[in-house]
């Protein structure tokens, strides 16, 4: 999805999961992660929830519906990682790690940026080769 794509109010979904739009700038858009039962804490603004910003680079993980989200990152599209929720890593570039996530994530991105070059997703591949070395020189 692109800015364009996006307005104030709308739910969408991202591999970082469920989410609604409650801004939208000309390159970003700010947003709420929907993962709470009590929906009291959904009204605003102001949100008693941290509103997110979203580039570019995570708009294009971002879909009008699950559905659409699901058929782009199936359950078996990272074998062997379902003990680890690595959602977080490509929604957040500001993340903190430490040594040990930071080795872990570093590994996971790899396996990324292997799938992504399969897929001849070339802007995938650049994003998670990106974060990769972000990590390796934390770690």
């Amino acid at each position: 999805m692109k800015p364009s794509d996006f307005h104030i109010g709308m739910e969408f979904w991202s591999d970082g999961g469920h989410w609604r739009c409650t801004d939208v700038g000309v390159r970003t858009i700010a947003a709420i992660k929907l993962d709470l039962s009590d929906s009291s804490w959904y009204n605003g603004p102001p949100y008693a929830v941290l509103e997110c910003v979203m580039d570019e680079y995570d708009q294009h993980t971002c879909y009008p519906t699950k559905e659409l989200r699901d058929d782009a990152y199936p359950p078996d599209k990272h074998p062997g990682l379902d003990d680890f929720d690595d959602s977080h890593i490509v929604t957040s570039y500001s993340v903190h790690f430490t040594l040990q996530e930071a080795s872990r994530a570093k590994s996971i991105l790899e396996k990324r940026i292997d799938y992504c070059q399969k897929k001849n997703d070339k802007r995938g591949a650049a994003d998670c080769r990106w974060l990769a070395d972000k990590f390796a020189r934390e770690a």
